[in-house]
């Protein structure tokens, strides 16, 4: 197949462009910071929340699917920078599904556990949301208008990417492997559950979703649900560092600007029944970490 990929210098957006390419599809990339090199050429550039700009750009690829991970995913600047935000999250995946049905594309786009308040996790597909903040409103607003659209796109929620490739930004687990690697103590909330997911096996399982025709809303992370300190702990045992630098704090003291969902994490039955799709536990994601961090570093 053809595929599109927005958001393609991403964590995530390289993650695909690899498994893809080495799965024997035809990729095109593009992101706003252009000129990465990957697997498929360089990176081309686009702004998505300019509709001109995404149709013509991605209409003369005539791709069988565009891929987007590009996303406004700042939890606590997004407060401060809704209109910002929303340009990204909502308008930006509405000039993407103009594109789709421009040139008969389908559409994967990605949300977020956000989309809940984390008073009932975990959360199958069905769940009321009600999200606590800016970033989790415009992803449940996105959700709506690609339901609205009605063409068979794929929505797939997803939760505490993580992992690591050439330049991308940081993420939870490459900080505290910096942090711990340079001895520093660091405070990790015990009480925000959620499912770690290896943005490696995240590209496995959309691109295997995909190629059986996917459509509807899933949720797809890590098979193993556990709290952030606890993720920390397992970090710190797999890479041999100290885990008493790891010390546990609740939310509230830790006084992050942005609510979160607290008791969140994802029941992952859909994605077993409908597509015969397994996540990778934290053990297997782990080494499967160690092996990049190995390749790229960890970002220091």
């Amino acid at each position: 197949m053809k595929l599109v990929v927005v958001g393609a210098a991403g964590l995530l957006g390289q993650k695909l462009v690899e498994a893809a390419t080495a799965s024997g599809h035809t990729v095109i990339p593009f992101d706003l910071a252009s000129g990465l090199p990957t697997l498929a050429g360089l990176v081309h550039p686009l702004d998505i929340t300019d509709a001109g700009e995404v149709s013509a750009a991605i209409r003369p690829t005539d791709p069988a699917w565009i891929l987007n991970t590009a996303a406004f995913t700042g939890v606590d600047a997004s407060e401060a920078n809704e209109e910002k935000v929303r340009a990204v999250n909502v308008d930006g995946v509405r000039n993407l599904l103009k594109a789709a049905a421009a040139t008969g594309a389908r559409l994967m786009t990605l949300s977020t556990d956000y989309v809940f308040d984390g008073r009932r996790g975990p959360y199958d597909e069905n769940a009321l949301r009600n999200p606590l903040g800016v970033y989790g409103a415009s992803k449940a607003e996105m959700e709506d208008i690609v339901e609205k659209d009605g063409g068979p796109h794929l929505v797939v929620r997803t939760m505490v990417l993580y992992g690591t490739a050439p330049k991308i930004r940081t993420n939870f687990a490459l900080w505290v492997l910096r942090q711990l690697r340079a001895e520093e103590e660091i405070r990790v909330v015990t009480d925000q559950m959620g499912n770690p997911t290896l943005a490696a096996d995240l590209a496995r399982l959309l691109l295997a979703m995909i190629e059986q025709g996917g459509a509807g809303l899933y949720h797809v992370a890590g098979a193993d649900r556990v709290s952030r300190h606890e993720f920390a702990r397992i970090l710190a045992g797999a890479f041999g560092f100290d885990e008493r630098k790891i010390l546990p704090v609740t939310t509230q003291e830790l006084g992050q600007q942005a609510d979160r969902p607290l008791a969140s994490g994802f029941v992952l039955e859909g994605l077993r029944r409908d597509f015969g799709l397994q996540p990778l536990g934290l053990e297997a994601s782990m080494e499967q970490f160690r092996q990049e961090v190995e390749r790229y570093g960890d970002g220091t």
